[in-house]
């Protein structure tokens, strides 16, 4: 039985970190031959396939994902491939198969995988660029056997869409605890200040993200100045972000609040790294699905805070049982959690317990789940999870 994994690329992204390992754990079964077929062939976890896994690049360029180009040779691919299941990955991989399926009349499987919640976009673009995604996806999602989303909150802002019926939705949780993680959280990190010996060190703040507008970063600052300077608490807050515009408001803001000292600012790289050994992280983000960072943070064992009313943090923590969740923009409400989340930490065996939910492990076996599902919808076996 032919199995293909459809994705766009391998790039960092929530979504693609369980791509390779999947296709590896489905290829150990012996009645499965599987392929992972990629729009665009490149990305940071493309190496991490195993060589029983078939990779297929489709050579699409980046500016192409929107024409019919990707779709004509994503045919040609299932033509001579004749997968019976096919598990997409992402808004455009998952249009892409189901439009292939619809057009070429294709009888295999699909199940798609919708890492995002498509009413987002009201929050940040106009109410036409909202539904030109809504639309396609409401028409095209209806050729797969099982739309899986990576958070309840998703589910419903499907089904508020009428994008998927109820009964095709299943919810599996992106995976946060995969080899590259891992790898990265083991890497020995250079930064004086996780270095010195001090036995007061003050405690260090993580933030990473892209600054400003969609991560309120600016926020941060503030409730870190008054952390520190009202407070009288002593902390450092170590900030990563890309460079930009952005990034240099924010330095420049530091400057002016006169907390330069205690900021520090690090190019994108070994996150996970420096955040396993912070003493918490704050998420800012008020447009996260399923933020995959806060996940991490819990796996390490680090204490968290989210900021928004967003679903996707909600779900992770559990309306606050495994972190403290402030009000959007709300300066005294945050520089308050961050007091007290570092005079009383959770003991990182809890926050892990928690991290269990988003295991690597338990992902594919909710995956496997959902094949099995799709080729024997009315086995006994199967029956029970729909």
């Amino acid at each position: 039985m032919r199995i293909t994994l459809l994705c766009s690329d391998l790039r960092f992204e929530s979504i693609q970190r369980i791509v390779p390992f999947l296709a590896d754990e489905l290829s150990r079964k012996e009645d499965f031959v599987v392929d992972l077929a990629l729009l665009h062939g490149e990305g940071e976890f493309l190496s991490l396939h195993s060589s029983a896994v078939s990779v297929v690049s489709l050579d699409n360029p980046l500016h192409a994902l929107r024409s019919g180009i990707p779709l004509l040779r994503l045919a040609h691919y299932f033509q001579k491939a004749k997968p019976d299941v096919v598990l997409s990955f992402g808004y455009t991989a998952n249009c892409l198969a189901a439009m292939g399926k619809q057009l070429f009349h294709f009888f295999f499987r699909l199940i798609v995988s919708e890492p995002n919640m498509l009413e987002l976009r009201k929050a940040e673009k106009s109410k036409f660029q909202r539904w030109r995604r809504a639309i396609p996806a409401r028409f095209l999602y209806r050729n797969a056997e099982l739309c899986v989303c990576a958070s309840r909150g998703i589910a419903r802002g499907l089904m508020a869409l009428r994008v998927v019926p109820r009964r095709k939705i299943r919810v599996i949780y992106n995976p946060v605890d995969g080899p590259w993680v891992t790898a990265r959280i083991a890497e020995p990190v250079k930064h004086p200040w996780f270095q010195t010996s001090e036995e007061n060190k003050p405690p260090v703040i993580f933030c990473a993200g892209d600054p400003v507008h969609l991560k309120g970063m600016n926020v941060l600052l503030r409730a870190f100045s008054l952390l520190r300077d009202e407070m009288n608490f002593p902390a450092r807050l170590m900030i990563v972000a890309e460079e930009g515009e952005d990034r240099k408001r924010l330095e420049t803001l530091a400057e002016v609040m006169k907390l330069r000292d205690d900021i520090c600012f690090l190019e994108r790289g070994a996150t996970s790294a420096y955040m396993a050994k912070a003493a918490l992280m704050v998420l800012m983000s008020s447009h996260e699905n399923f933020p995959s960072l806060l996940a991490e943070a819990l796996a390490c064992g680090v204490n968290v805070i989210s900021a928004g009313n967003r679903q996707g943090p909600r779900e992770i923590l559990e309306d606050g049982k495994w972190g403290r969740l402030v009000p959007e923009n709300n300066v005294d409400a945050l520089a308050a959690a961050l007091r007290e989340t570092l005079e009383s930490p959770m003991a990182p065996e809890i926050l892990k317990k928690r991290a269990a939910d988003f295991s690597m492990r338990r992902s594919f076996e909710e995956y496997c789940r959902a094949i099995q599902y799709v080729l024997n919808p009315h086995d006994e076996r199967t029956s029970s999870w729909a």
